[in-house]
Formats: structure tokens, sequence, C-alpha cells
């Protein structure tokens, strides 16, 4: 399963790994940032294969699933050219629809794989105390169902670490915050439980590749979702594309980290109007401490509201994700966006902003 990576680490002067995941990839709860699992596999990478440069994509956005990695796949992962991407979304996918993660995957792979054949994905399967009481009460984690319907269809190797770590904690009848910050995040040793198991798994690979004599495309199968419903074509388009009305401003500077522009207004009755052509069409856009409300019409409908503020937003800015429309007809359509007067009592204030529109 790892053949072109143990080529590529053997036989290249570089190799560059991408972690495509939520919060427990970009490595919350860690008390450095040494201390992340996917910081560890690349040390260890980098002692086992000493003549290789490593060099890591860090492409990791907390409270994200892969409803937003689709989308971002593009840009985050196939235009850094990755050799080995490290899959990581079922646990913000959560208890989903099964067949929506699967087309998500699904989607996701084929980005990946078309853009380079010789690439290699690894799915990690993670865990959170609710998500393992849940599995437990016997109900069905339908997010990993569906990445691992995809894995086995496209032949990737899979590693579920979060089943590691909970077989640690009822074997020694220990409380969750003995291996995580918060019930969700591991601490440093739950994060060394994560590591030492991914290793175990890359190395067995390993061994199995010894010997390999060059690289292998793969070849693509034929798709498991409907033309209308894959996701290969799900990308992401600057904000700049926008016609801004008055109150409007582009702000070059970073989106939280995510993005290098955005654009925002807190004018109430501030309006922005962005063309496009697709079915689905969403918004990448800011959860803040001082956000306040949007509303949007599609074509010349009647306006519907959204917030883009949550309790959270009390502690840190952070990227978010509003799914507007899924179910255009495929033609062109006019996307009208204001900003309504109107905001959570604890906002401080009504600022909306925009830093991509998703386009599918």
């Amino acid at each position: 399963m790892l053949e072109n990576s143990y080529y590529k680490l053997t036989h290249n002067d570089s190799f560059r790994i991408a972690y495509f995941g939520g919060s427990i990839t970009e490595g919350c709860g860690a008390s450095k940032p040494c201390m992340k699992w996917t910081s560890k596999t690349t040390a260890w990478l980098s002692e086992t294969f000493p003549n290789c440069k490593i060099s890591v994509i860090e492409a990791a956005i907390g409270g994200t699933g892969s409803d937003l990695g689709v989308y971002r796949c593009d840009r985050d992962i196939v235009e850094e050219k990755p050799d080995l991407v490290f899959f990581e979304f079922a646990v913000n996918d959560g208890w989903a629809d099964e067949r929506r993660s699967f087309i998500q995957a699904e989607s996701i792979f084929r980005k990946i794989f078309s853009a380079d054949p010789t690439c290699d994905i690894v799915i990690v399967f993670t865990t959170t105390k609710m998500t393992s009481d849940s599995l437990d009460a016997g109900n069905i984690f339908r997010s990993r169902n569906g990445h691992r319907a995809a894995g086995c269809y496209y032949g990737l190797l899979q590693i579920d670490v979060g089943e590691v770590l909970r077989a640690r904690i009822r074997s020694e009848n220990a409380d969750w915050l003995r291996y995580t910050q918060d019930n969700v995040h591991p601490n440093d040793d739950g994060y060394e439980i994560y590591f030492e198991t991914v290793k175990k798994h890359l190395s067995d690979e390993f061994k199995k590749c010894e010997g390999t004599a060059g690289l292998i495309p793969k070849i693509l199968p034929t798709p498991v979702t409907s033309a209308d419903e894959l996701l290969c074509g799900a990308h992401m388009e600057d904000c700049r594309g926008a016609q801004l009305g008055e109150g409007w401003h582009v702000k070059e500077e970073s989106f939280v980290g995510r993005y290098p522009r955005y654009v925002e207004s807190d004018v109430p009755g501030a309006e922005l109007i962005f063309r496009f052509r697709g079915k689905r069409i969403g918004l990448y856009f800011m959860l803040a401490k001082d956000s306040g409300t949007l509303e949007f019409s599609i074509d010349g409908e009647e306006f519907e509201k959204h917030g883009t503020w949550d309790h959270y937003c009390k502690d840190f800015n952070r990227a978010g994700i509003m799914m507007l429309k899924e179910s255009l007809c495929d033609a062109e359509h006019e996307l009208r966006v204001r900003v309504v007067p109107e905001k959570d009592a604890e906002s401080e204030g009504y600022f909306v902003r925009i830093a991509t529109f998703m386009v599918s």
C-alpha cells in the first residue's frame, strides 16, 4: 500500500508529507509542537530514512471536516505536491450521513490521485470520549464507516489510532482525562499512543515494500459516486471575484492563518454580488468575537439569514463554512450577500468576513 512512499524515501533526495485533517491532526492539546503525533511521525521518518530530506505540509484546520476539505483540497494539498497524505476527518465529520462522508472522501482521493498517481494516502481514525460513549451505547460511527468504505475501495492503508486509545483506557480503567486534555484532544501521553500506533503500521507496511523496483502509478477505478454527486470539481474562488458594494472592503491580511485575504463589512445593508456557475455554493467565512449576521439570496429568491457567531468566538477567532445551496441547476447563478443589523447578544459587533466562495 505504501510502495511509492517507500521507493521515494529510499531513492529520492526529498519527500513531502501532508497532514490533512482537524484539530487532533493540528495538534491541539499537545504541550509543544514536537509532541504532536504528526511531528513525532515526521521525526521518526526522518530518522528512519536519513538520506531523504522530509518536509511537511500543515493542512489541518480545527473544527472542520471533509465537507470543507473537499473544497480546499486543490489549494491546500494538490498544489503543494505531496508524496504522502494523512487523511483524518472522521471525528469532525461526526455522525453525519455515511453516504455523504463516502462521497467527500472519494472526491478527495480522486483529486489527489488524479494530480499525482504516485502519491500515497493513509487514513487515520481518531476518537473522543463522546464518540467512544456513543459506540459503547451501540450507535454507528457513520462518518468512519463512510471513510473506511472509500479507503477499502481505493486500497488505502487505514490506521485506527482511536480504537487503540479506547482499548488502553478500558484496560487501565482510566479516566479519559488521563490521556486527553478535554475528553477530545489528546495530551502528550495520548499523542504518544497515537504516534506509536502510526509508527507500527508504517513499519509493518515498509517491511512489505522492501525490494520495490520502481514507482507504481495508481490506476483509478470507476467512481462509486455518480457524476452528478461527485465533488471532484469542488473548489474555492477568491473573495476578490465578488462585486463589492459600498461598505465592503478587501483586507489583504491573514484570514486566521488559513488564507491570505478576506472581505469584510459591518455596515447594515451593505451588499456584495458573486456570480458563479455550478450546483452548489457556500462561504468560507470567519467566526470572530465581533461577528454578526448575514442574509443571502440566489437568483433573486427570498433572502435567508445566517449567523456568523457562536459561543466559541468568545475564546478565539476561527475559520468556518456555510453551505448556502446544494441543489441548484448546473448553470450561471447570482449570489447576493448582505450585512444584517442583528447580532448575538454576546457578540462585540456586526462584522461579516468572507475569504472564499465554495463552488461545485
